[in-house]
Order: C-alpha cells, then sequence, then structure tokens
C-alpha cells in the first residue's frame, strides 16, 4: 500500500516535470514518510474538529446536569443533546452515568422476566409467550416489569428533570415537551438481542438507543414520575408504539377513562405533543395497553 501511495504521488510529481525514476526509487522512501506523517496529521485535524463540535453542542446547550447511578459512579458516560421547539431556550443536555453493574442488573432482571413467562423468540420479531394471570392479552405486564427494574436507575435523571421544572416555573405541558424531546433525540435502533426485542428504559438512556416501544416506554416511566399522566398505545397494523399524554395540546386526541391524551410520537425528532402522521392512522387500530406495575399487586409467577 506504501508503494502504491508512493508510485501514485511519483505520478503527479512527474506530470509538473519531476524525475519519475528518482521519485519511485531513491526517494521512496523520504515519500512514504511524509505521506505516513500527513495521515497522521489529517486524522489529528479530524479528531480536534470533532471534539470542538461536540464541545460547541454542549456549550450552546442548556445542561440539565450529571445524572449517576448508583451514586459516584464515574463512568461510563452517556451525553445526550437535543431540541425542543416548545421551549425557550430551545437546546439542552445531561449526562448520565451508570455503571456496568447496574447495567448488567436491569438487563438480568430483564431476562429473568422473560424466562419467567415463557418467552420463545420465534422470526421476523415474532415471539411466543405464556401471558401471566390477570393480564390482557398484551404487553401491559411486561412493560409493568420492565418499567419497575428501572424506576430507581432513572431516579437521578427524575430529579434533573424535576429541578429544571422547578427553576423555570414549567406547566406540565413544557416539562412534557422536554422529555419528549429528550427521548425523541435517542438513537433509533432496534434492540434484536433483547427479549420481546425490547430494551428497559434505564438501559435506553444508559445505552442512547430504543425502538418504538422502548424509547415510548421510556417516556411513559418518565412522565409518571413526574407526576404526568400518560397511556401506552399500540398498533398491530403499523407494528408501532407510542404515547397519548394528558396534557393540553393542539392536534390529534382521544378520551380514556374520563380523560384526554394527545397522540405522542416518541421516534420522530421535534414531532411536537398532539402530532401524529396522517399515514399512521389508516388504518386507525390504536390499542391502548394499560401498563401493569408489579408494585401494585402483579407480582408474576
Amino acid at each position: 500500500m506504501r508503494r502504491v501511495r508512493a508510485l501514485a504521488l511519483a505520478a503527479r510529481l512527474a506530470s509538473a516535470g519531476v524525475a519519475a525514476s528518482c521519485l519511485a526509487g531513491c526517494f521512496s522512501l523520504d515519500i512514504v514518510e511524509w505521506l505516513d506523517d500527513q495521515a497522521k496529521k489529517d486524522k489529528k485535524k479530524k479528531k480536534k474538529k470533532k471534539r470542538a463540535t461536540e464541545d460547541k453542542d454542549d456549550d450552546d446547550a442548556v445542561s440539565l446536569g450529571r445524572a449517576e447511578f448508583p451514586p459516584g459512579t464515574e463512568r461510563p458516560v452517556a451525553k445526550h443533546v437535543w431540541s425542543t421547539k416548545a421551549l425557550d431556550p430551545a437546546d439542552y443536555s445531561l449526562q448520565y452515568a451508570m455503571s456496568r453493574g447496574a447495567q448488567d442488573k436491569v438487563l438480568q432482571a430483564h431476562a429473568a422476566f422473560a424466562k419467567k413467562v415463557s418467552y420463545t423468540p420465534l422470526d421476523e420479531g415474532r415471539y411466543r409467550w405464556m401471558i401471566p394471570p390477570g393480564c390482557e392479552p398484551d404487553m401491559g405486564c411486561a412493560f409493568g416489569a420492565m418499567s419497575d427494574s428501572s424506576r430507581e436507575a432513572l431516579e437521578p435523571i427524575v430529579a434533573l428533570f424535576e429541578a429544571r421544572q422547578r427553576e423555570m416555573k414549567l406547566d406540565a405541558g413544557q416539562i412534557a415537551a422536554l422529555v419528549v424531546a429528550f427521548v425523541q433525540g435517542i438513537r433509533y435502533e432496534r434492540p434484536k438481542d433483547q427479549p420481546f426485542e425490547i430494551l428497559p428504559p434505564a438501559s435506553v438512556v444508559a445505552e442512547k438507543r430504543g425502538d418504538c416501544d422502548s424509547k415510548s416506554l421510556l417516556a411513559h416511566l418518565l412522565l409518571r414520575e413526574l407526576g404526568i399522566d400518560s397511556v401506552m398505545l399500540s398498533s398491530r397494523a403499523h407494528a408501532h408504539a407510542m404515547l397519548g399524554i394528558a396534557v393540553p395540546a393542539p392536534g390529534k386526541k382521544f378520551n380514556f377513562g374520563g380523560r384526554t391524551y394527545a397522540f405522542t410520537e416518541l421516534t420522530a425528532v421535534g414531532s411536537p405533543i398532539g402530532h401524529v402522521n396522517p399515514e399512521l392512522l389508516s388504518p386507525d387500530d390504536w390499542k391502548i395497553v394499560v401498563t401493569r406495575w408489579p408494585e401494585s399487586g402483579w407480582t408474576g409467577r
């Protein structure tokens, strides 16, 4: 490879009137060393530019602070930067340090639940499981179990949002918009390596990835801990999930249990509360999935 690069440079210089035979022979080693040196310099410049861009993004955003679980955890750190047009200023950031041990514990609880309900993956995203007694034939109990194993790990993040809410005197709609934009900013990825192809809420933040179910469940849990009512929505026809949030908002809404909820998409960056792609309403088979919280009576088997 070095010889090829040297000859390529020799050809270019030869076209400029420089002796190609000398470049390809007696000075080839010098040319190779020069090329390597230039490559190293270019690589350093790119890294420096990338760091400068990342630092600028962090500097321009309002930092909500750093959340650690357990307290004192230094690494690994997940840095989140996101924007929302619903607030001024619009740009925010936070850091989340969750220890490897804590991450493993959450995933182990997820695997244990899957084993308890005889979760069996099939093909093309399909699976089989034994729905626990007292649960509807949907994912309500599974969502509840996943959220329950993540609640403690997410308390430091909830505290950051609570502090911002107090500081800026944000109403329910504004803090909900901040949480929704935070979750929307997390990279979309189907966690095919996990039971139900769902990543527990705390893992979504720590790993900065998740699909529609995983991200909707994260937002659902954060909003619940902040005292904001929301419900999980699921569509078989569209193989998709989103939330309904009980805050005043324009756009598409529905009624459930005497309350009005606004459709909220968690996979589309910048999609406001109340907005839903019209294509997702044809057919409109959206179903409310009532999350069964283990601490409220369901314990599984």
